[in-house]
């Protein structure tokens, strides 16, 4: 059992109310100490300190008010340095054990864990540019992905730069996901963006959110209720519209249309199905049993296997008690998938930093959330989200909580426990009891599993144009030139083929082929120049047109012939393919470039201003894929 906390990036609290910062998050531990001392009038104490007693001006010429100050800054300043110790562990404490003062305890830890100013300014770059890159995620809702923004923007304020309104306001607007395209429209025309506050845009965005949830409630309250209604069996119908009054009928006024007793009613029936849920028919009888069939050994877990192409993560589930690291362990007691292996992870964040407290009481360290891909029974990647990495942890966790949420059904049976997919009402896994009174699950992950290894939507995208360069595929996107473009992430990534055959020249070599033995042995001297020629001059210069007829004398041809050619080479490298095909691979390069954006023409294609409407892409495969077909 583990909860996590998420409080005030999850400082824990001395017993006076003192955050208590253990070496990480100190620009948030920086911000809460700053709110305490000038709740208690400290804080110009400790960021400026107080007049001492020196030999040029000792304490026998001050004056009574000069020493009455002096003494209740003593106690002052005692008081804030009571505060800094008691707010920092017991591993930061060795560093200002020596202070003696508050201001240069409060030193010693911003120049330790701020830095100069030097550094300060290299962090704010740093964090410029994730401002620049931030963009909200298809599994963010709205308050997760503003809080992110915000708590980015607090982190540059408290390095001391100030971060414009109206550019945070663009930025949000210009990085939520497609879903909200046209509320995004209606701000922007309703709206001045100029003068819009974060928390009105907020605001909006939150309320538009909800008003999704609910209309989604509803249609899956329709949906349910329709499929309800059709159902031909005269039982279900009658099971799902009795009333509470029925229920308190006396045994004999209740009848069974399954065993044909009037002393209980069908859902009490003992001879109900034991393959589903639905107590309207017996278990040789059910129409599920056609669709799954249950052939695992006692002690192992029972596949479920559909007669159509399931999508799901849970496919795989084996008994086993030892600990093994591909091996979850479903806990109901478990706020967030938790899990200690690093390398499992597809994407992880970093600085989502947090605690959780275990059900033994111990409190451990959270350092990052990101996305599990395992792999599923037809071989594919499939995503579990918003899983904790918890380095100290024991075992691997996933939450019944978050697979609620995430829309499975968990029913506990039979010393079994069966997860379905409430959406489509297909049975995911069965997970049998071990002796230890525990269900492991068991996920088949590789440990390479990174991004790297699993070719994202942005890659695929990027090798069908042919490995068109990723300014233009921006611009595709951005500016809307083409039809059947999906909205592609990761725009930043590095492309190998690409690198290797757009090479322009042989790189230098290392060393040189000869090598001197004595001093002077080889002298380079440049004795030319400058020298003046005189028919420049005397004649002038003659201007040459192209030859009719010559591409080759035409410099704007031969760069477009270059980039056709480029296009080309990337594309037989990628699909490995020989060099007889050559003349396919141009023609393909041809057809690509002719829907690519161009610096002759000003947010359109080629195609565009030949035919007047936009190309459709939706039909771009890789040069091996259309080889093949």
């Amino acid at each position: 059992m583990a909860s996590s906390s998420t409080s005030n990036q999850n400082f824990l609290y001395s017993p006076s109310g003192v955050p208590i910062f253990e070496g990480e998050a100190y620009d948030f531990w920086h911000v809460q100490m700053r709110t305490l001392f000038l709740s208690q009038d400290l804080w110009e104490l400790v960021q400026g300190g107080y007049d001492v007693p020196t030999d040029s001006d000792p304490l026998n010429v001050w004056d009574a008010t000069r020493k009455t100050e002096y003494a209740n800054n003593i106690k002052r300043d005692a008081k804030a340095l009571l505060h800094i110790q008691q707010g920092i562990g017991r591993s930061i404490f060795p560093r200002i054990m020596g202070a003696t003062t508050a201001k240069e305890a409060w030193d010693i830890l911003k120049y330790e864990f701020q830095g100069s100013v030097k550094v300060i300014s290299f962090k704010l770059q740093n964090l410029w540019q994730e401002f620049d890159t931030l963009s909200m995620k298809e599994e963010d809702n709205t308050h997760s992905y503003l809080t992110r923004v915000t708590s980015l923007i607090n982190q540059i304020k408290s390095y001391g730069d100030s971060v414009e309104e109206k550019k945070v306001v663009q930025k949000i607007l210009k990085t939520l996901t497609h879903k909200y395209a046209f509320v995004v429209t209606a701000i922007e025309e309703a709206k001045d963006i100029n003068t819009l506050s974060i928390n009105d845009l907020m605001g909006s965005l939150q309320a538009h959110e909800e008003r999704m949830k609910r209309f989604e409630h509803q249609n899956l309250e329709q949906a349910f209720q329709s499929k309800m209604n059709i159902t031909p069996d005269k039982a279900s119908h009658e099971y799902i519209n009795k009333t509470e009054n029925y229920k308190l009928q006396p045994r004999q006024a209740r009848y069974c249309t399954l065993c044909k007793r009037n002393n209980h009613d069908t859902f009490d029936c003992f001879y109900k199905c034991r393959r589903c849920p639905k107590p309207t028919h017996f278990s040789k009888d059910c129409p599920y049993k056609q669709r799954v069939v249950i052939q695992q050994p006692p002690e192992e877990a029972k596949f479920i296997e559909q007669e159509e192409d399931d999508d799901y993560v849970f496919y795989t589930c084996k008994n086993n008690e030892n600990p093994i690291k591909n091996v979850w362990y479903l806990d109901s007691g478990c706020s967030n998938h938790m899990t200690n292996l690093k390398e499992v992870f597809m994407s992880l964040d970093e600085t989502c930093a947090s605690h959780v407290i275990l059900g033994d009481g111990s409190i451990k360290t959270i350092k990052g959330k990101g996305t599990i891909a395992v792999k599923s029974k037809s071989g594919h990647y499939k995503l579990i989200h918003d899983v904790h990495y918890v380095p100290e942890l024991a075992q691997n966790l996933l939450s019944v909580g978050q697979l609620l949420k995430r829309g499975y059904k968990l029913v506990f049976d039979d010393s079994s426990c069966i997860i379905t997919d409430k959406a489509s009402n297909r049975t995911v896994a069965k997970i049998p009891m071990t002796a230890n009174k525990v269900f492991p699950l068991t996920l088949p992950y590789e440990e390479k599993c990174l991004m790297s290894r699993i070719e994202t939507e942005t890659a695929t995208w990027h090798s069908r144009f042919g490995h068109l360069n990723l300014h233009d595929m921006k611009k595709l996107q951005h500016k809307g030139l083409v039809m059947g473009l999906p909205k592609l992430q990761d725009m930043m990534c590095v492309c190998q083929v690409c690198a290797e055959c757009k090479i322009h020249r042989l790189p230098h070599p290392l060393s040189s082929s000869r090598k001197t033995t004595k001093p002077l042995e080889l002298v380079y001297a440049d004795t030319w120049g400058p020298t003046r020629t005189p028919s420049i001059s005397e004649q002038g210069i003659k201007r040459e047109f192209t030859v009719t007829g010559t591409p080759e004398h035409n410099g704007v041809a031969e760069r477009r012939n270059r980039t056709i050619v480029e296009m080309a080479r990337c594309m037989l490298s990628s699909a490995n393919l020989p060099k007889q095909f050559w003349g396919e691979a141009v023609n393909t390069a041809v057809h690509i470039l002719n829907r690519a954006p161009c610096r002759a023409l000003v947010n359109t294609t080629p195609y565009e201003a030949w035919t007047g409407s936009k190309p459709n892409v939706s039909h771009l495969k890789t040069l091996a894929v259309w080889l093949t077909a």
